[in-house]
């Protein structure tokens, strides 16, 4: 291939690239709609985490998901009950268009949007791009400063009020002013008694705080919610303030007055959030050296500026408190723009087999220092769990610890505790392949979905660490598709599809056929299509059909094309009706088998319905227990209905003579029985949100042997969940025999 037609190549790979990373243009927020339907980041299953979250047009936001009900709360409880829920902080989104920012905070269930005192959100912004100017103390008598590193020259507050939840935020540029309202900012307060309910959104024009940031410049944002009537808790500290995003109980970061947790955030060209840097290939499972030896993770710098790596850590630990490893990045390193670099678990094995890495591009993690903040083991990557399901992440965190990037992969059959807004790589058995590398490819693609971004290299001749991914050799189709997450029965909805030819050629694809399944329930009413190169043509029946499909001749690489699908959803489906649309591509030649694991998407979607509980346990009903002897078991709760469940209860109730010897329950408040009724209580769940509780009990001497002990264990909401059929179990099992010790007298 001569120099010109490479270059012809790489920019068609670059910009097949960028359209899946920037498809969407913006993500604009409808504020003033009652609806949380323009946010698809869902955020970490972990609490007090925040992360990048990207969808399959390129969409980004920053999501936190906050520790339930580690807010401030009044003393005596009775007095001002309020403080102790209404302005709990549960998430927080933020994401942006070149025109506006916008950000939404999910609260603990409000009882009505015309409350009195009403909770309000404060975003303190530091828009410097030395973060050396601005001031500290808030203004409006929160008694409340930030952090010396993120000096604000912009405060957003809202102002609601008893008469209004649609009230004109204030921006503040000095701490001894009364601030300007913001005739051109939107807000809403919206309460629980609609679906998914409880939500600050607003959104502030770039125009208002500064105008929009360049690219390599960050804004630092310091949030937290208080009472319109300034009241504050009696916990010892004047701050007003009653929840914080904070990794710490916001007492505790309150216990100064002062707010030392903030995140800090790049927004592109369009405002949406963007990821620095991405992990953008490794290797788990080397079978030429002893594991974890010759592991190794490629680090990739896709912008346009320089990134420092002072203050990023690396790791196999997805949340903050796991066993597994996260380490610190040198401090007097920078990532140039488009460059990547390998930290190898032992540089001097990586070297062996991969001689042309230059050595400058290669860290040695012994060099590194653990970051025991994060996680307290070591990085070894997963290869295998005896044939069982298994999940392993690589987790990227930025100076904040924020999760910029996330990869995760997994068994076919998926293990439990993935992140809800990254797909993981899916593998093609229960192990990890040997010597297979995983290669975001082009290394600028990140769509949060690393089925779809990365691609196996099976051997060593293909692996490519310490040099960015231009594309596969080759046909390289993929295809994404985006859709709503909960729609109206009896209404018209929207997907769209989105497909690339991501391989360098230099063959086109031929014969390529795209195809569209739309679940029962659904019917097409409209489609449109278009392609940079050549032309679409439609086969099936729309409006009316199911089955679609669409072909091109050829689509060489680079090319790429999007379908805008509108489909009726019937008005008989029952409530929390799953919805899967699935797609796929395909063409001549068929392509190698490292790509093909992109060919097919599918988007779920729920119909509106109202909170929906289950619980069950691993109460072992096979086991006979002794009289005397402990067993343990897990209670396992979850919301499967769209709309939020909240003030949620889980009963378990012992059987006579059984007492509960420990109990573990994250996230729940406990009554603290040791016999009879085992009380938990839950602050909310979202739509698939789920909890666990690990027991260990113990049978009473008295049990005469051949006793049947029955265990019931119920879970309930206020307002009550429906349907109700599945909110108990009830389990038995039976008492063993006596065991009878002899003692044992050895002489010599």
């Amino acid at each position: 291939m001569n120099r010109t037609r490479a270059v012809l190549f790489l920019c068609l790979i670059l910009a097949a690239g960028l359209l899946l990373t920037t498809i969407a243009g913006a993500h604009p927020v409808a504020v003033g709609d009652s609806s949380r339907v323009d946010w698809f980041a869902r955020g970490p299953s972990a609490g007090n985490v925040g992360e990048i979250a990207r969808d399959s047009a390129g969409r980004g936001e920053f999501v936190w998901t906050d520790a339930k009900g580690d807010q401030r709360v009044a003393s005596p409880l009775g007095a001002t009950g309020n403080i102790t829920r209404e302005a709990d902080l549960e998430k927080l989104n933020v994401t942006g268009d070149a025109a506006n920012l916008y950000i939404m905070a999910k609260l603990e269930r409000l009882s009505g949007i015309t409350n009195d005192p009403s909770p309000e959100l404060v975003i303190a912004i530091d828009s410097d791009p030395a973060h050396t100017a601005g001031a500290t103390a808030l203004p409006d008598g929160l008694a409340t400063s930030v952090d010396g590193q993120a000096k604000w020259e912009y405060v957003v507050q809202t102002q609601f009020t008893k008469a209004s939840a649609t009230a004109k935020p204030t921006i503040y540029t000095d701490p001894a002013s009364a601030g300007t309202s913001c005739a051109a900012c939107s807000a809403q307060l919206v309460s629980a008694a609609v679906r998914k309910g409880s939500f600050i959104e607003i959104a502030v024009p770039w125009s208002e705080i500064g105008g929009l940031p360049a690219q390599q410049n960050t804004l630092r944002l310091t949030i937290l919610t208080h009472y319109s009537d300034k009241r504050a808790p009696s916990d010892g500290s004047t701050s007003k303030a009653i929840d914080v995003l904070s990794p710490l109980l916001s007492a505790a970061e309150l216990s100064d007055s002062t707010i030392n947790a903030y995140v800090e955030l790049h927004f592109n060209a369009s405002g949406e959030v963007f990821a620095p840097l991405l992990i953008s290939e490794f290797l788990p499972d080397p079978p030429t050296s002893n594991d974890p030896q010759g592991e190794w993770i490629e680090l990739f710098n896709p912008n346009s500026f320089d990134v420092s790596l002072k203050g990023y850590k690396v790791g196999d630990q997805a949340y903050r408190g796991g066993s597994q490893g996260m380490l610190k990045l040198p401090d007097n390193l920078t990532l140039l723009h488009g460059e990547a670099i390998v930290i190898a678990n032992n540089k001097a094995v990586f070297q062996t087999r991969y001689p042309g890495v230059p050595a400058n591009k290669i860290i040695d993690m012994s060099t590194l220092t653990p970051y025991t903040d994060w996680a307290s083991g070591i990085i070894s990557l997963q290869n295998q769990n005896g044939g069982l399901p298994f999940k392993e992440s690589l987790a990227l965190l930025d100076p904040r610890d924020t999760l910029v990037d996330l990869v995760q992969y997994t068994t076919p059959v998926a293990a439990s505790g993935l992140d809800p807004d990254n797909r993981p790589i899916v593998l093609t058995s229960t192990s990890v392949a040997p010597n297979a590398s995983y290669d975001r490819c082009p290394s600028t693609m990140d769509t949060n979905n690393s089925n779809f971004d990365f691609v196996a290299h099976t051997t060593v001749n293909a692996q490519t660490p310490g040099v960015a991914c231009q594309g596969v050799p080759g046909v390289d189709l993929r295809i994404s598709k985006i859709g709503p997450e909960v729609v109206k029965t009896a209404t018209t909805t929207q997907y769209t599809i989105s497909f690339v030819n991501a391989g360098t050629g230099p063959q086109a694809a031929s014969s390529v056929v795209i195809t569209d399944t739309l679940p029962s329930g659904m019917i097409c009413v409209g489609q449109t299509s278009q392609v940079t190169v050549g032309a679409l043509s439609f086969f099936g029946t729309c409006p009316g059909g199911r089955d679609l499909s669409w072909t091109i001749a050829s689509l060489p690489p680079g090319a790429s094309g999007t379908i805008t699908l509108s489909a009726a959803v019937a008005g008989g489906l029952a409530p929390n009706t799953t919805l899967i649309n699935t797609a796929g591509i395909t063409s001549t030649p068929i392509e190698a088998p490292e790509t093909r694991s992109n060919n097919v998407t599918s988007q779920t979607t729920i119909t509106e319905g109202p909170a929906d509980l289950t619980v069950s346990s691993t109460w072992p009903e096979a086991a006979t227990p002794s009289p005397g002897s402990t067993f343990d078991y897990t209670i396992t709760y979850v919301n499967n209905g769209e709309d939020d469940a909240s003030d949620i209860t889980i009963l378990d109730q012992l059987p006579p003579n059984v007492t509960l010897v420990s109990a573990s329950a994250p996230g729940a408040s406990f009554n603290n029985a040791t016999s009879g009724s085992l009380i938990w209580h839950v602050p909310s769940l979202a739509y698939q949100e789920s909890g666990t509780i690990a027991l260990v009990v113990r049978i009473g001497r008295v049990v005469t042997p051949g006793t049947q002990l029955t265990n019931t264990i119920t879970v309930s909401s206020t307002p009550a969940d429906s349907p109700t059929d599945n909110n108990t179990e009830t389990k038995s099992l039976l008492a063993g025999k006596y065991q009878t010790y002899l003692s044992i007298i050895r002489k010599t």
